[in-house]
């Protein structure tokens, strides 16, 4: 039970729940859902810290041999294993890694190759939508401009409707 809760945590949680039920009586009224919800929320903490014990499980003694175990962690590069699973800190499934050949670095080369391509792609992708975003920007304006001047002619139809065929609106 030490891996999952401090006895002093629980302890204080449990006197501040007495003091806020002395002294807010109507607490009472709200007693099963506050009880509700601090299930989930007690599997939430216990649950996140338990995960601190069970570093080792999961590569956490070989962390220290680099290189080792053909599954690691995508957001924990020290937490490496031998089998598919999940990460012990962050519960992600474990990614198979590449073999690197020899320590040669030929892996991290075709990674910064992969992520420069990728970056350039990105990059014109950004301008492209740039371009679309200034058209759609200019088509608004043209078409704002154009509406104003059709309401403009509708205003000047429309009075000289209501002057006549003698021209003065007066």
């Amino acid at each position: 039970m030490s891996n999952y809760a401090n006895p002093r945590v629980l302890g204080l949680a449990l006197a501040a729940g007495v003091a806020a039920i002395l002294v807010f009586p109507e607490l009472l009224r709200y007693l099963p859902f506050l009880l509700i919800a601090a299930c989930p929320l007690s599997m939430l903490f216990m649950g996140h810290g338990g995960h601190a014990g069970h570093a080792g499980h999961a590569g956490g003694s070989d962390a220290g041999a680099a290189g080792q175990g053909q599954y690691a962690c995508p957001m924990h590069s020290d937490v490496r294993s031998d089998a598919p699973g999940r990460c012990p800190k962050c519960g992600m499934q474990l990614a198979p890694t590449a073999p690197d050949a020899g320590g040669t670095g030929q892996g991290a080369e075709d990674e910064i190759g992969r992520l420069t391509h990728e970056f350039h792609r990105l990059n014109e992708q950004q301008a492209s939508l740039g371009e679309q975003i200034e058209r759609l920007k200019e088509r608004a304006q043209s078409s704002s401009s154009s509406r104003a001047l059709d309401e403009a002619e509708e205003v000047a139809r429309s009075a000289d409707k209501r002057a006549g065929p003698g021209g003065d609106a007066r």
